[in-house]
C-alpha cells in the first residue's frame, strides 16, 4: 500500500467483472466505482452519478446513447457487497435512479420536483404546448424555483396535488 504524505492506501478485493480494462489502463466497472462512491458521496450526488451511467437513448433520439451500465447492474453490485462502506446510501440512491436524465441539472431538478411533491416527471418525452423555461438559478435554494413554475404549469392544466 502506498505511503505518502496526503496519500492514503486501501486494500481492496475485486470480484470477477470488477475490473476492467481501458485503453491499457485496469479500472474498476462503472457499477464498482459508482458503488465505491458510496463510501464518499451524499445520496444525490450517488443518484446524478447513476443516472448518467444507466442513460441511453435510442437511434430515434437526436443523440442517441448508450449506458455505461444497467440499474441492474447497480443493483447486483449493492446486492454482492451488503456489508462495504457508503452501503445504506448506496441503497437509498439506487431507488432513484431513472434512466434518461442526460444532466446533473436534470437529475436536481427532478429530485427537488419530486420531493416537493410534484409528480415525476418522464424524462425525454417530447412537449407540445407545456413548455417551461429552467435555468441554472431554478435549480438552487432550499425550494428551488423551479418547484414553483413546474406547479403553476401543472395546476395552469388542472393538476391538483392529492
Amino acid at each position: 500500500m502506498p505511503r505518502r504524505a496526503n496519500v492514503v492506501g486501501h486494500l481492496l478485493t475485486f470480484r470477477p467483472g470488477e475490473l476492467m480494462e481501458y485503453d491499457g489502463v485496469r479500472l474498476t466497472s462503472p457499477a464498482r466505482t459508482w458503488l465505491d462512491l458510496a463510501s464518499m458521496a451524499s445520496v444525490d450526488e450517488l443518484v446524478i452519478v447513476g443516472d448518467s451511467l444507466v442513460c441511453s437513448h435510442g437511434r430515434e433520439f437526436p443523440a442517441p446513447r448508450e449506458p455505461l451500465c444497467t440499474e441492474a447492474e447497480l443493483r447486483a453490485m449493492v446486492a454482492d457487497h451488503p456489508g462495504i462502506r457508503g452501503i445504506r446510501a448506496a441503497r437509498t440512491a439506487l431507488e432513484l435512479i431513472r434512466v434518461g436524465a442526460d444532466s446533473q441539472p436534470e437529475t436536481m431538478m427532478r429530485l427537488a420536483l419530486v420531493r416537493a411533491g410534484l409528480p415525476e416527471p418522464e424524462l425525454n418525452h417530447v412537449l407540445w404546448g407545456l413548455e417551461v423555461r429552467v435555468s441554472r438559478d431554478d435549480l438552487t435554494g432550499g425550494v428551488p424555483a423551479v418547484v414553483r413554475k413546474v406547479r403553476a404549469a401543472l395546476e395552469s392544466r388542472g393538476w391538483r396535488p392529492r
